[in-house]
């Protein structure tokens, strides 16, 4: 089973698409005619205040540094704080799961990687639905755990770690075809000896 490491953004780049005082960028319209009010999607990613942008980027980057110490449970923390400020971030949803995963709490990362995928861009979905499948892999639900690796390749079909992982799966919901040939042998033979000891 191939697991990922989280990749982070730029800081720097990062923080210049959302410094204080930065706008947000305009909402495409149809038939290329100008749109006075931002998308749902403009507004569920870009904050109105720049102190809530500040409180996010920092509590991010602390969840971040606590991830890479490999200290999970801070982690977590800090991402659930980035989380209060932005409630629908798909990418402190996605870093919360993969916190919870680290910390071997499954079930908590399933729920948050499922959201991520609901709220994501198709890259984030892509990600989110990669890491659902690792989450239910690890708590044995092996169907939906296919179910999220096929999820993942729709949104990034050239995701080969996707693609293994789900062959994994599936090899493993496949009954094993060594026990049949053994039991059937050992009908054989028990067959055998019953005629025998007729």
């Amino acid at each position: 089973m191939r697991t990922r490491t989280l990749t982070w953004i730029s800081f720097g780049v990062w923080l210049c698409a959302v410094a204080p005082g930065a706008s947000a960028p305009p909402a495409s319209a149809p038939s290329g005619a100008p749109s006075a009010a931002p998308s749902s999607a403009a507004r569920s990613a870009w904050s109105p205040s720049p102190l809530v942008d500040a409180r996010y980027l920092r509590a991010m980057q602390r969840g971040k540094a606590s991830y890479d110490r490999g200290d999970f449970g801070s982690a977590q923390e800090e991402f659930g704080q980035a989380l209060a400020l932005r409630p629908e971030s798909a990418e402190a949803l996605n870093d919360l799961g993969q916190a919870q995963y680290r910390a071997g709490r499954y079930p908590d990362a399933q729920q948050s990687f499922q959201k991520a995928v609901e709220v994501g861009d198709s890259s984030m979905r892509a990600r989110a639905a990669y890491h659902l499948g690792n989450a239910l892999y690890r708590q044995n639900k092996l169907q939906e755990a296919a179910e999220a690796y096929k999820r993942s390749l729709r949104f990034n079909e050239k995701d080969e770690d996707a693609r293994h992982n789900l062959q994994v799966v599936l090899d493993a919901m496949k009954p094993p075809q060594n026990d049949k040939n053994q039991k059937s042998d050992k009908n054989q033979k028990n067959d055998k000896n019953q005629k025998n000891d007729k």
